[in-house]
């Protein structure tokens, strides 16, 4: 029986667990999932259940993460929506088009699906699971009167796909915002070193106007950051660096080292902690390696947790939930992450309160699973005997 010939409700709880990265209860569903990897995630697309299941999953945040995901979604829809189509995928088409026409190509197929391509990665990397929410009319398009900016779009996308000679021909002494985000912000993020210093030349700022430094952060609004997540370092380096490296880039350095440590981009996240350590004050620098700790060990990102201790990073931190980073690796399932917090010296227990140690303010939340429950309710084996065995050698006195 093929997947697409199940029941609706039956395939949207398949879809579901695999949404949320084989985070599931029994070890012959996970292996029986990787087997069909593929053709679930046919399912997946051509179904559209990802769109409620990235929208109402519980594992949402890791939606956001596999832009490549995103972006097959979006080819998917350019593809096969008819005459009645969301504005997005209008946008994704008609900057397609043009960008072929500009190179007198708009009948080759291959060019044409080349451009669709690296638009619906650009907008997956800049828009994130805001996608599904959008294309699903459950949030506010926020991107609606870019829509129209039909040579704003083609330069973004010409830097994104890296074509200098169309960057060149379409540049008008700007870096303007577009749907797809600003032309330096698409360089920066796909590594194209050339055409940022392109841009920067011609006058575009080496930070992101609108960007606000917080929890709330996007990587939409850094190029700095896109660039980090994406494990570009080249473009990194450029805006670290004179005569580029300001006041403004600075706000954008801490977000950057979190985008590399989420993206796991070892060789990038230690450029920008090198960085970070010379430009910054010891209590500053602190907090942002504890913090990226805690996004490495939420994504899953194991080379870069590693790295983060290494660089002195607090095996305690926690989020603002609070979760532990012992308890975010056990919720991601990434056991190679809870052997190397344990051996750290990671505290088992679960906190009512937000642990900051670059902070002397103590915030009361409600007290979250500890770790072992965490990984008994995944049914994952492996992790369960690692927390038992270091518990049982804390009673024996034999570990503090």
């Amino acid at each position: 029986m093929q997947l697409l010939e199940l029941p609706l409700d039956i395939l949207k709880i398949v879809i579901k667990f695999t949404v949320q990265e084989l985070r599931l209860k029994s070890m012959k569903t996970r292996l029986t999932c990787r087997t069909f990897a593929n053709e679930i995630f046919d399912a997946v697309i051509t179904t559209r259940v990802i769109e409620d299941a990235a929208i109402y999953s519980l594992g949402l945040f890791r939606i956001a993460y596999h832009h490549n995901v995103i972006a097959r979604y979006l080819y998917h829809r350019v593809c096969t929506d008819g005459s009645v189509t969301h504005p997005w995928i209008t946008t994704i088409r008609e900057t397609s088009q043009m960008l072929a026409q500009h190179t007198s190509l708009e009948n080759d197929a291959a060019r044409v699906e080349l451009i669709e391509r690296g638009a619906c990665l650009c907008l997956a990397v800049n828009a994130g699971c805001g996608v599904f929410r959008v294309m699903k009319r459950e949030e506010k398009d926020d991107r609606a009167q870019l829509e129209g900016c039909t040579w704003a779009n083609c330069l973004a996308i010409a830097a994104w796909i890296g074509d200098k000679t169309l960057v060149e021909a379409l540049n008008k002494g700007s870096d303007p915002p577009s749907f797809f985000g600003r032309p330096s912000w698409a360089a920066a993020a796909q590594g194209h070193a050339d055409i940022l210093q392109f841009f920067l030349d011609e006058g575009a700022l080496p930070y992101e106007p609108t960007f606000v430094a917080g929890p709330n952060f996007s990587r939409s609004k850094s190029p700095l950051g896109a660039a980090a997540y994406m494990g570009q370092e080249n473009t990194a380096r450029l805006y670290i660096r004179p005569p580029y490296y300001c006041s403004e880039t600075q706000l954008e350095e801490k977000t950057a080292v979190y985008f590399a440590a989420q993206g796991n981009q070892p060789t990038t996240l230690k450029v920008l902690l090198e960085h970070c350590r010379e430009n910054s004050t010891p209590q500053e620098f602190l907090s942002i390696i504890d913090g990226a700790l805690v996004w490495s060990c939420r994504r899953g990102a194991t080379i870069c947790a590693q790295i983060l201790l290494d660089y002195g990073a607090d095996v305690n931190e926690s989020d603002t939930a609070p979760r532990s980073c012992l308890q975010l690796a056990v919720i991601a399932g990434n056991a190679p992450i809870v052997k190397m917090l344990l051996d750290a010296g990671a505290s088992l227990e679960a906190d009512g309160m937000v642990h900051r140690r670059s902070s002397t303010i103590l915030t009361q939340r409600k007290r979250q699973k500890d770790a072992l429950t965490e990984a008994y309710r995944r049914d994952n084996t492996a992790i369960i005997k690692m927390i038992e065995d270091r518990r049982e050698l804390i009673r024996e006195g034999l570990l503090r």
